[in-house]
């Protein structure tokens, strides 16, 4: 829980400097330019928030890095708390399972 925490306040950072007027906002904007995919993206985020945020941080295969994805949100008009509850509930999945796999791991040997 304190990594999805801490995964939460990381992509935060990243979701507020691309909210801002800043030139990681011009690149964000840029990004959401060259990438076809990504406006589409845009479109569904600003609409379904949550969800829609949720179900990309689960997704297994993403077009770009997960990482530029928090500044992508940040260019959008998705509220904050749409934006960190859909990050730390999309972070609990990963941990929890290396979690798992390190205890499981550690009882075979």
């Amino acid at each position: 829980v304190v990594s999805a925490f801490s995964a939460t306040v990381g992509s935060s950072v990243a979701f507020g400097m691309a909210k801002l007027d800043t030139p990681v906002r011009t690149k964000a904007l840029e990004v959401v330019e060259e990438y076809p995919s990504l406006r589409g993206i845009e479109k569904v985020v600003a609409k379904d928030g949550l969800k829609a945020i949720l179900t990309l941080r689960l997704a297994p295969v993403l077009p770009i890095p997960i990482g530029l994805y928090n500044y992508v949100y940040g260019v959008t008009n998705v509220p904050y708390l749409d934006f960190a509850g859909g990050i730390f509930l999309g972070s609990l999945k990963p941990y929890l399972l290396d979690s798992y796999l390190g205890v499981f791991g550690k009882q075979l040997v």
